[in-house]
């Protein structure tokens, strides 16, 4: 027994210090100086830190390139002055009638009667203009009746002149007309009133003589115009028997010529083409 006492003792100081030991570490946790045991809870290991998503980083879509819309203005009109009007070359057919115009002579009316004398007649020209301003016509015409002596005559002219238009843009235009012309005549001689003893002789003349005159045309349709002149014209024979008689011859003063002239007055109508 006593042999045995220091062996428990030694076991028993082996067996307490372990109790020593755990009993601080109990006061520690346990704030109360009994403290149910609990179980121990195992500590969570921290998690981990997770993978963050991968980085999107968006990237705005280019924006194509901007469409460059070219408008072409057209260009710009240019003002333009309205077309001249060209002038065309006319031709045209004048138809006309016309009277003598002749003198008065007061020493002579002591023999005829101033009612017994006066020619009228007609005429027909062609005319080219190849000018607004200017034309030109050649003429036929025929005029009969009792002449200046009053005898019975028929006489045909042919005739050439120019005429010039004063003012082409006008519808009534104004013109002066010259020229050439000849001329046949046939002349009965009636000499009964002045007491003569040729009482009835027949004559035929021929001449030459120059024209002028004015007058006016008026354009009653782009193609039509109507006319009103006064020619003048002086003459002298040109028929073999000038040489051996004269035309005219004065009763008071015994006077004698071939020379003579006289005057128209016509009324026309033109068709232009």
């Amino acid at each position: 027994m006593n042999a045995r006492l220091p062996v428990l003792c030694v076991a028993a100081l082996a067996c307490g210090v372990p109790l020593l030991s755990s009993t601080p570490a109990l006061a520690e946790d346990c704030p109360s100086w009994f403290c149910d045991e609990e179980e121990a809870v195992e500590e969570e290991a921290e998690a981990e830190p997770e993978t963050p998503p991968p980085v999107v980083v968006y990237q705005p879509a280019e924006a194509p390139p901007p469409q460059v819309v070219v408008v072409h203005q057209p260009p710009p009109k240019k003002k333009q002055a309205p077309p001249k009007k060209r002038w065309k070359r006319e031709w045209g057919v004048n138809l006309r009638l016309q009277a003598a115009l002749m003198g008065r002579d007061a020493d002579d009316r002591q023999y005829y009667d101033e009612e017994e004398r006066g020619m009228a007649g007609l005429g027909v020209g062609l005319r080219y203009r190849p000018l607004p301003h200017f034309a030109l016509e050649g003429g036929l015409d025929i005029i009969g009746g009792r002449d200046y002596q009053r005898d019975d005559r028929v006489e045909t002219a042919l005739t050439f002149s120019g005429i010039l238009f004063i003012n082409p843009k006008d519808r009534l235009q104004v013109y002066a007309l010259g020229g050439l012309g000849v001329s046949s005549a046939r002349v009965v001689r009636d000499r009964s009133l002045a007491g003569t003893i040729d009482a009835d002789s027949e004559a035929h003349y021929s001449y030459l003589g120059m024209q002028a005159g004015f007058g006016l045309e008026w354009r009653v349709a782009r193609k039509t115009a109507l006319n009103f002149d006064i020619i003048g014209f002086v003459r002298g024979r040109t028929d073999e028997d000038a040489r051996y008689e004269y035309e005219f011859t004065h009763p008071d003063t015994g006077e004698q010529t071939n020379a003579s002239g006289g005057g128209l007055m016509r009324l026309g109508l033109t068709f232009y083409w």
